[in-house]
């Protein structure tokens, strides 16, 4: 953790995309249990206030169950609520961990936005 408790390894970047609208969070770093609870909270603000959200991986490194987990809860509560929500660009390793779990298709194209 840094000097204000958050846990080293995952920043997010908060940037609208459609003014009132939209919302992309662009990672950086890693996502595993020592951190997926950044992740939990910036998906969770961003549903409750935009109508699509666009999880971007291009700067993600690692990912693990727990990171997995989380795009999928978020996936859930944006359908049940009706907001858009996509992950985007993923790379690397990160590309196959979705991949070999089959969340590819499933995280990418997403839920619609109603």
């Amino acid at each position: 953790m840094d000097a204000t408790g958050t846990p080293v390894g995952l920043t997010v970047d908060t940037r609208p995309t459609t003014p009132g609208q939209g919302v992309t969070l662009a990672l950086t770093g890693y996502i595993d249990l020592s951190n997926v609870q950044v992740l939990n909270e910036a998906i969770s603000k961003a549903l409750a206030h935009a109508s699509d959200v666009t999880v971007d991986l291009a700067g993600v490194t690692f990912l693990d169950s727990t990171g997995l987990r989380e795009f999928a809860t978020g996936y859930q509560q944006a359908e049940r609520a009706g907001v858009g929500f996509r992950v985007a660009n993923p790379t690397g390793s990160v590309l196959d961990v979705l991949r070999i779990s089959g969340m590819l298709d499933y995280l990418t194209e997403g839920v619609r936005p109603t």
